[in-house]
């Protein structure tokens, strides 16, 4: 067979090639590569990996301090529920942040990739995943730190912190399809990863992060589910606080947003590829 011919058909096969498999066949490559820019992340200084541990428990410790000793404040339910306010904050406020670095990383992926993205064969989701994986280390250490605090604290495990994991999972697919979507509009649009940023403060405010949802308006509470991170950071605190299943309207809202941003982000993708790497 001529090498045109297989050239041709080898391209055919690869567009039929799922993103899901596409991830699988480098995974390798993927934790490799984010484990290395993790690893180096903070090279050059002192403590060097330490840094990443260091900056969630400071903030930890900063809201313990505020929230203990110069504005004493606990979460209570109705009743229901007495718990450290540091706690109730920092089930919230950790997972958003380890979310937003994997949506501002990914935005920005394929541009400060784009050295290796002109000269290697390699996927553009691969480098979009491994970025993703890198923030995804990050949430098990700030998941880790809340552990801590919630033993120091006084805070005992509940068997519903294995649903942690599950929840971190679709809420890291979650960036991953954000990051895809306006990761390739960013080459395009190179306003769109400051777009981004400014949204991102917006949306931290617009979701019961540093305030509970049962303060919100009943009809501003009914529309939050249209707020894609709402029901992971609901059902963090649900599993991780309350030792609660969540509700399962949280649950299917999860997995409704996870899928759509996954399958809006690979339409993108998949449709401006071909174009990609001739605009880097």
């Amino acid at each position: 067979m001529p090498v045109s011919s297989e050239i041709h058909i080898n391209s055919a096969d690869r567009k039929q090639v799922s993103l899901l498999r596409t991830i699988l066949e480098h995974r390798q490559y993927i934790l490799s590569n984010a484990f290395q820019e993790f690893l180096y992340k903070y090279a050059g200084t002192g403590i060097g990996l330490m840094w990443n541990v260091i900056h969630p428990i400071m903030m930890v410790i900063v809201f313990s301090f505020v929230f203990t000793t110069i504005m004493p404040a606990r979460y209570n339910a109705g009743g229901v529920h007495d718990i450290s306010f540091v706690l109730f904050l920092c089930s919230g406020l950790l997972p958003w942040l380890s979310f937003v670095d994997g949506l501002q990383r990914g935005t920005m992926t394929f541009i400060d990739s784009a050295g290796y993205l002109r000269k290697l064969a390699i996927p553009e989701e691969v480098f979009l995943a491994k970025t993703v994986v890198g923030s995804c280390i990050l949430l098990a250490i700030n998941i880790a730190v809340l552990v801590l605090a919630a033993f120091v604290l006084g805070f005992w495990p509940r068997w519903t912190w294995l649903l942690i994991p599950v929840v971190g999972a679709m809420m890291m697919l979650m960036a991953f399809g954000l990051g895809a979507l306006f990761a390739t509009v960013n080459v395009f649009t190179r306003d769109v990863s400051q777009i981004v940023m400014i949204v991102t403060q917006l949306w931290m405010w617009l979701t019961p992060i540093v305030y509970s949802s049962a303060t919100m308006p009943e009809w501003l509470r009914s529309l939050q589910l249209a707020n894609p991170i709402y029901p992971f950071i609901e059902l963090f605190r649900d599993v991780f606080l309350f030792g609660s299943l969540g509700a399962p309207v949280l649950w299917l809202a999860a997995l409704f947003w996870t899928c759509v941003t996954l399958l809006a982000g690979s339409m993108m993708l998949q449709r401006f590829r071909s174009e990609l790497r001739d605009l880097l």
